[in-house]
């Protein structure tokens, strides 16, 4: 039976991990193999050997930014070695994280997840976890999203005279673009996190047409996005230099050429691109 837990403003949600479901080897123990740990609140703690998951349910209020965190020690191995922990939201996977030996009881965040009004149901140690974990407790809330601290010094020292001079410029307020990419971002996550990209570029070809990498559905969706303008949109020309070996297909014209200007680039990419999600129905 899952756990129904209320996640709320001011007070921390916090409970015991054998509080949660326990599943696939997770057990309720006091030590491993006779060995102590000591330090535990509650009853005892939860082992999770080679496989084993903790899952409850959170009601969530409203959209937002919540945080998993969790006191745990991962007990195999040396001090500073890490296990890989999968944790997912719906049968979703947040992601691959590892845990730290330190020796002892720690404190460790699975990061933050947007997750939408409504019930939700959260799983330690998903498919692809190593185990060889301790589990205390198991804290969800509201993510206490840090501030952006900008320092006027760059990270790297032999930043060029260049890049200073752009920095300055900006007022480090320089915008930044995914300049070549295979998966092109969810418009959704986009606005919901605020990580707003001046412009995306995604490699053409299976990375467009496969199916896979970029859903037609999320194609559909960020191409007409409101928030998004594809470069037949932009107020100036997209008239590139560049140019390319080119294949003339059998029944005549060059292949990937498709509205005629004379050169392949990436306004031949984006039409394709259109094309292929239903936006056009012809390119010229």
């Amino acid at each position: 039976m899952l756990v129904p837990v209320q996640a709320g403003y001011s007070q921390l949600v916090s409970m015991e991990a054998e509080d949660c479901a326990l599943a696939d080897g997770a057990v309720l123990a006091a030590d491993v193999y006779g060995t102590e740990y000591p330090g535990y609140s509650g009853a005892g703690f939860v082992w999770v050997a080679n496989a084993g998951t903790l899952t409850f349910q959170v009601s969530i209020p409203e959209n937002g930014m919540y945080e998993l965190s969790t006191r745990c020690w991962m007990y195999l191995g040396n001090e500073g070695e890490t296990m890989l922990q999968v944790y997912s939201i719906n049968g979703q996977s947040q992601g691959d994280f590892y845990i730290p030996n330190q020796g002892g009881w720690i404190d460790f965040s699975f990061g933050y997840a947007y997750i939408e009004r409504g019930t939700a149901t959260i799983e330690i140690g998903s498919s692809g976890s190593w185990g060889f974990i301790l589990y205390d407790t198991v804290t969800f809330d509201y993510a206490d999203m840090p501030d952006y601290n900008i320092s006027s010094t760059p990270c790297d020292g032999n930043a060029t005279t260049v890049f200073l001079t752009l920095v300055n410029d900006t007022n480090d307020t320089k915008m930044v673009a995914l300049s070549e990419l295979d998966k092109i971002p969810d418009i959704q996550n986009i606005g919901n996190e605020g990580a707003w990209w001046l412009y995306f570029c995604p490699w053409y070809g299976s990375f467009i047409t496969d199916g896979t990498t970029n859903p037609t559905s999320l194609l559909y969706t960020i191409y007409n996005s409101q928030y998004v303008l594809t470069m037949d949109e932009m107020p100036f020309s997209t008239t590139t230099t560049s140019t390319y070996s080119t294949t003339t297909s059998p029944g005549g014209g060059t292949l990937g050429e498709v509205n005629n200007d004379g050169s392949i680039n990436i306004v031949d990419a984006l039409l394709i691109a259109q094309y292929y999600v239903g936006l056009i129905t012809q390119f010229c």
